[in-house]
């Protein structure tokens, strides 16, 4: 099986999210994001620095986020972010993930 393809066979999987849960909820998210394919990508050394750089300035673009634990592995990395719950904000833990996921790639390319 060639694994170099995206094939919605292999990659359907059932969503891991809460369907009670509203993610705009104040509360501490742990978040798990994975190379595809799992290689050891995020060993780059200068890839690391804008894995790490842009976790950092997560704050200054979601006020309402407070950062906790960020771990970088060589194929996926860990962390763990605070919402505040701020009323009237609908910012959603996907929008910020989106978002960070979103930055680091364009500054990778």
């Amino acid at each position: 099986m060639d694994h170099q393809h995206y094939n919605p066979d292999r990659f359907t999987r059932k969503s891991l999210r809460l369907s009670t849960r509203k993610y705009t909820e104040a509360g501490a998210y742990l978040v798990t994001i994975r190379a595809l394919p799992p290689d050891p990508l995020f060993a780059i050394p200068k890839l690391r620095y804008i894995l790490l750089d842009t976790w950092q300035t997560l704050p200054k673009r979601f006020p309402n986020v407070t950062l906790d634990e960020f771990v970088i592995m060589p194929d996926h990395i860990h962390f763990i972010l605070w919402l505040d719950g701020t009323p009237g904000k609908e910012l959603t833990l996907g929008k910020i993930i989106a978002a960070y996921k979103s930055l680091t790639t364009v500054l990778w390319l």
